[in-house]
Order: structure tokens, then C-alpha cells, then sequence
């Protein structure tokens, strides 16, 4: 029980006076929480770089290839999918620059899995001695210096009771850490939105329009694209603002396209022409948007189509 206490000294000091600099403290802990499936019955089997983890004399005994695996996958989702700044320094985080350069546009971003396979290994190592190691083991000490130690270039040892600290207490040091997350992320992310849901995205599901919305949309669109205007066989639903920007399906803010026009236009913006006929077409629909209780603000929007070209559109918008 001692030992538990000064593991959550140890968090506790974290989550109340840890100094942040960038999201990699708190990216490696959140990496961390997972060396407590280690022994469970049920989880310890299926657990993904198992084979980097060493109980020996009272001691385990980490690989640190264990956690690049898993503080990549963060950084790389966040890219690929938010484009949400990490660090204070004007090029962003290393590791940032790093999932750039190995990332191919045309594929999502790799499964903890993947980046355990061999193909990987240069990555990983990239990731260890140009993130892990300057930018966290060293640093963390200051708020953790209890927590673990070096036991060579690559594997770092916590005492063995880590394993059933880390099981027991998952949630709640999660919870944490995301919260610590969200709040420095979102200085230097101001106007991004729904920050919170975003780090802890995989628990998130993608509601979609329900039936009656979709069928209102075909008959206000003629069962046409509202991009090219051509008639479609099949309508798709998109969000006009990219849904990974503001993380919301609301009808306001989607529109039916067809096939080519959804895929192509993907995660961008659409020209402000078309933008401004979205505006004209909420303000048709006002009585719909009020009979199913549905808040919308035109003032509100502008500013989120504003934001977003700002901080994820890049610069790039769609026309047909």
C-alpha cells in the first residue's frame, strides 16, 4: 500500500505542477497505462509488444520499443486526422515532423500492430532516440524521478507492484492524463473545437443524419449534388465544415453529394461560394431546424468555416 501511495504522489504531482513544453509527458504516460494488462488473465495474451516486457527479480524490465509503438500511434492519429499542434516550438513536436515524412496520404494511419512490424524498426528507432529519450526520460524525472530507472539504452525497470498499480487504477490516471492533455492543447489549438473528445477519439462513435433528415435533404436538393448539380443515383451525406474539424453531425452543416464530389472533397473546406449558399439554405430551413430542436447560429458558423480554414484546411478548398 505504501508503494501505491507514492505512485500516486507521484501522478498526483504530475497532474497538479508538472511543467509541459510539449504533449510528450503525458503522451508517454498515457503509453505507460498499458504495462498493466501485462499479467491480466483475459487482456496480458492479447497485449501488443508483450514480448518487450521482462518480469525478473522483483523488476520489470521495459523495452522502450513498447512504448514508441503506442506514443507514434497517438501523434500519428492526431495528425492525420486533427492536425492539432503539440508543442510550443514554431515547427511543432519532432515526432510530428517525423509521421509526415513516413505517413503516404493515400492510407490511414497504422494500427499499434503495424507499427510493431519489422518494416517499422527504423521508425521506431527514430521515434526512441529523437523523441523518447531527449525529449521525455530525462525531462519526466523532474516531476516522476521515483518512477522508473535506465538500465541500459533502450530499456528502462519499474518495480514489479507497477503492474498492479497501473490494472487497478487505469481509468482514473487516463482520465487524468487526457484532462492535462486537453487543457494544453488547447493553448495552443484556441479555436479548434471539442479537443477533449478528439485525444480520446477511439471511444468516439460517428453518429449519422437520421432517416427523416436525409430524406428532407433529397427533397430541399432535388436529388441533386449540391456541389455539381447533377443528379445522383445515390446520395452521401457530407459535412460541409470537415467532420474531423468540428467532430458533430448536424444537419446545418451537411449537405447530400454525390459519389466523385464527397470522395474528392474528402477533409477539405468548399469554396466560399458554396459555403454562402449552406448560410441561404439554413436560413430556408429555419422552421425545420427549430421543430427538431436543433441550435443554430449563423454567426456561430462563420466563425467555426472561419477557424477551420484558419487551423486544419491548409489553405486548400474544394470545387467540383
Amino acid at each position: 500500500m505504501s508503494e501505491y501511495k507514492n505512485y500516486l504522489h507521484m501522478f498526483n504531482r504530475f497532474f497538479s505542477k508538472g511543467h509541459l513544453a510539449s504533449t510528450y509527458k503525458p503522451v508517454f504516460l498515457r503509453a505507460l497505462l498499458d504495462i498493466g494488462d501485462f499479467e491480466d488473465s483475459q487482456k496480458g495474451d492479447k497485449l501488443i509488444g508483450k514480448e518487450w516486457i521482462t518480469h525478473k527479480d522483483g523488476k520489470i524490465l521495459l523495452n522502450l520499443n513498447f512504448i514508441a509503438v503506442r506514443f507514434a500511434k497517438y501523434y500519428w492519429d492526431m495528425e492525420y486526422s486533427f492536425r492539432l499542434r503539440q508543442s510550443q516550438d514554431p515547427q511543432d513536436a519532432n515526432i510530428t515532423r517525423m509521421v509526415r515524412e513516413y505517413h503516404d496520404p493515400a492510407k490511414k494511419p497504422p494500427t499499434i500492430k503495424e507499427l510493431t512490424h519489422n518494416n517499422m524498426e527504423q521508425f521506431r528507432k527514430q521515434v526512441i532516440t529523437k523523441s523518447i529519450k531527449p525529449e521525455v526520460l530525462v525531462h519526466l524525472k523532474t516531476d516522476m524521478h521515483e518512477m522508473y530507472e535506465k538500465i541500459d539504452s533502450n530499456t528502462i525497470s519499474f518495480d514489479d507492484d507497477i503492474i498492479e498499480f497501473l490494472h487497478v487504477n487505469k481509468t482514473l490516471l487516463k482520465k487524468g492524463l487526457n484532462h492535462v492533455l486537453a487543457k494544453y492543447l488547447e493553448k495552443l489549438n484556441p479555436m479548434t473545437i471539442q479537443i477533449s473528445n478528439k485525444i480520446d477519439y477511439e471511444k468516439a462513435t460517428r453518429k449519422t443524419l437520421k432517416n427523416q433528415a436525409s430524406l428532407a435533404m433529397l427533397r430541399w436538393q432535388d436529388s441533386k449534388c449540391f456541389y455539381c448539380n447533377r443528379k445522383f443515383e445515390k446520395a452521401h451525406v457530407d459535412h460541409v465544415i470537415p467532420f474531423n474539424y468540428v467532430f458533430s453531425t448536424d444537419i446545418y452543416n451537411c449537405v447530400l453529394a454525390c459519389q466523385q464530389c464527397n470522395c474528392i472533397k474528402s477533409d477539405m473546406l468548399p469554396e466560399i461560394k458554396f459555403f454562402d449558399d449552406v448560410i441561404g439554405r439554413n436560413e430556408d430551413i429555419s422552421n425545420y431546424l427549430k421543430s427538431t430542436n436543433t441550435f443554430y447560429s449563423k454567426k456561430s458558423y462563420k466563425i467555426l468555416f472561419e477557424s477551420c480554414a484558419t487551423e486544419y484546411n491548409g489553405g486548400a478548398f474544394f470545387h467540383p
